[in-house]
Parts: C-alpha cells; sequence; structure tokens
C-alpha cells in the first residue's frame, strides 16, 4: 500500500520550480529505488523527526561513513541497499508533502493502482499565522498578494482533488487538520481503516502519546512531532494573530471559504472565543 499526504503550500514562489523534483522524488520511493535520488534527499533533516526508526538508522548509517570518507557516493553505496530492501519487503510507504499539488497526482494515482492520497487542510488564517512566523509571509502593506495566492493555490487543490475522487473513487481522502487535533483517536481509526493499516493498541498509545501526553518535545519548533495537547495548540495562533490581519485574510479568501465552509471574523472578541465556529460542520 502506498499513501501520501498532500498538505499546504508554503509559498506560492516555489510551486514551478520544486513540483518536478517532488513527483521524482515520490515516483522513486513508492518505488523503493532510492540509490537514484540526491544524497541531500537522503539526509534532510526532516528524517530526524518523529518516531520512524527505519529513517533514523539510515541516517545514522549514512552519517557513520560520511565521517569515514568525504565522497558521498560511499555512503549510498553501503547504506541505501539495506534501505531499498526494507522499503522492499514493507506493507506502507508513506509521504507527507507539501510540495506536491493535486493536480499532480492524476499520474501517480495512474502509475501506482494501489496508491491512496490524503489531502490535509487547515483553516488558512492558521496557516498564515505559522507561516508568518517563521518567514513565509510578512506582515506588511504588501502581503496580501501573497495571502491571495496561497488561498487561490488551497482553492485549486480543492477542486482538483474533488475531480479526482470523481474518476479515482475510494482513493482519495480529505481531512482538516483541526479535526485530527480535536478527535485524535476518532479522526485516526479512520486514516488506518482508508488506509487499509491496522489499528492496534500500540497505534493508539503511541497516537496519545503524541496528541495529549501533556509533554511537549523542546526545541524544534513548527517541525514538533509530539504535542503536550494538540486541541489546545491547533488554535493557539487565535490568541496570537492581530483582527486586522485576520480580516484580511477573510477578504482575500473568500472564494475558498465558500468552498470549503469557513466563517470570517468579525472581530476579537470572536477570534479570541473558542466556542465560535470557524467553519461549518466543525
Amino acid at each position: 500500500m502506498y499513501a501520501v499526504i498532500i498538505s499546504e503550500p508554503k509559498s506560492r514562489t516555489e510551486f514551478s520550480i520544486r513540483e518536478d523534483a517532488a513527483s521524482f522524488t515520490a515516483r522513486a520511493i513508492f518505488s523503493c529505488k532510492l540509490t537514484g535520488l540526491p544524497l541531500d534527499v537522503l539526509t534532510d533533516g526532516f528524517l530526524t523527526h518523529g518516531n520512524e526508526k527505519t529513517s533514523h538508522q539510515l541516517m545514522s548509517c549514512l552519517a557513520s561513513f560520511r565521517r569515514l570518507s568525504s565522497e558521498p557516493s560511499m555512503a549510498l553505496r553501503r547504506c541505501i541497499p539495506d534501505y531499498e530492501m526494507i522499503c522492499n519487503n514493507s506493507k506502507h510507504v508513506v509521504i507527507k508533502t507539501i510540495r506536491m499539488r493535486m493536480s499532480s497526482m492524476e499520474r501517480l494515482l495512474v502509475n501506482f493502482p494501489r496508491l491512496k492520497v490524503i489531502h490535509l487542510m487547515r483553516d488558512p488564517r492558521g496557516t498564515v499565522r505559522s507561516q508568518k512566523r517563521y518567514g513565509g509571509f510578512t506582515h506588511s502593506s504588501n502581503d496580501t498578494e501573497s495571502v491571495e495566492n496561497f488561498c487561490r493555490t488551497v482553492l485549486r487543490d480543492v477542486l482538483d482533488r474533488e475531480d479526482l475522487q470523481r474518476r479515482f473513487p475510494n482513493r482519495i481522502m480529505s481531512v482538516f487538520y483541526e479535526d485530527i487535533a480535536k478527535h485524535p483517536i476518532t479522526s485516526s481509526k479512520e486514516l488506518y481503516s482508508f488506509l487499509g493499516m491496522n489499528y492496534t493498541s500500540e497505534s493508539e498509545k503511541e497516537i496519545l502519546h503524541m496528541t495529549s501526553s501533556g509533554i511537549a518535545e523542546k526545541n524544534c519548533g513548527a517541525l514538533c512531532t509530539n504535542r503536550s495537547n494538540s486541541s489546545q495548540e491547533a488554535y493557539e495562533w487565535r490568541h496570537e494573530i492581530s483582527i486586522g490581519f485576520v480580516k484580511k485574510v477573510d477578504k482575500v479568501c473568500v472564494d475558498l471559504y465558500n468552498k470549503v465552509g469557513y466563517n470570517t471574523i468579525p472581530n476579537k472578541t470572536v477570534l479570541q472565543d473558542l466556542q465560535y465556529q470557524l467553519r461549518n460542520n466543525n
């Protein structure tokens, strides 16, 4: 079973540059043909986050051989074959990506008949707030265009996803970040079922640890995989973003709101009132 999780883009300027590289990388991983990937892909810092043991083993192996030789190909020759063997023997291969758009999923769905796609969405105000914090957007007079382009791209993904769902029934699922954060167990069971994966007591224990253990990772910023309270953190932005910027997002993202069901926020009181639902049927 293959699965790709499509999340929201980081910035509009990356799409034309990164899309082809992202598709190539996804095909290589799904095929377990990793020797053709650049070393940077296989040693990216993202692989050190989370609890995926195989990735940690690969990183450790590559680091060991790179200390012995300055020639990157040596590390690849010694470490990648074992990683490919593990990949080929795995029941499931999963990728989470923010670099690929729904428009690029058709070819993968055709080439990999067992592939399933999860479209992960988040309230654009929360996403933009996160991107502002980490440099994706600037809080200035000229950021309206960036926000507008972002929401237009997310809307395009939604429309493309609906088209693909009609053409590839039972192979694409859409989920909302806030729903997963609020109901991690129920949401996880639905995701496991969709992917044909066994949901075990160990799975539930790990999910509870990641979402509601009361213990958060330290010094990992936005890359943390464990959250002390996922539901609380999903709406943390409502206490940190200005109502002026929220209104700007509400105005330029109206088409996305109408399609997905997001509600506008009229004032600061409503912004910080967590009883106010930000999306219809939330």
